[in-house]
């Protein structure tokens, strides 16, 4: 008796439109790894297919937003968070950074390993 085969099912959290291949945008750097007390700036870099403009976008840690004054424009693509006197990660897989689109859509995002 054999096992019938299934499809790989995959989900990519943060790939915009994954059947192009395009990222809506991403997050630098990617998946940091840092030491408890330093701080970190990240930057969202969106895609002209984004529909969005970077004074549009808002930031989460672990699924609390951010206070909007951590953020800086960068330009009319990019915003960045700057985190400050980071603790320990919550999570043994590390803390979710995500970039959001007004309308909530996850944009990108990155994972933040501090310890």
């Amino acid at each position: 008796m054999s096992i019938p085969e299934k499809p790989l099912t995959m989900l990519f959290v943060g790939a915009g439109r994954v059947q192009s291949g395009c990222a809506l945008a991403v997050v630098v750097p990617q998946d940091p790894i840092l030491t408890i007390g330093s701080s970190l700036t990240a930057t969202c870099i969106v895609n002209p297919e984004a529909n969005a403009d970077a004074q549009d976008l808002y930031w989460t840690l672990n699924g609390e937003q951010l206070p909007a004054n951590l953020y800086s424009l960068v330009n009319d693509s990019a915003l960045k968070v700057t985190l400050r006197g980071l603790n320990g990660s919550r999570q043994q897989s590390g803390d979710n950074l995500l970039c959001h689109r007004s309308d909530n859509r996850v944009l990108a995002g990155s994972c933040l390993y501090v310890g």
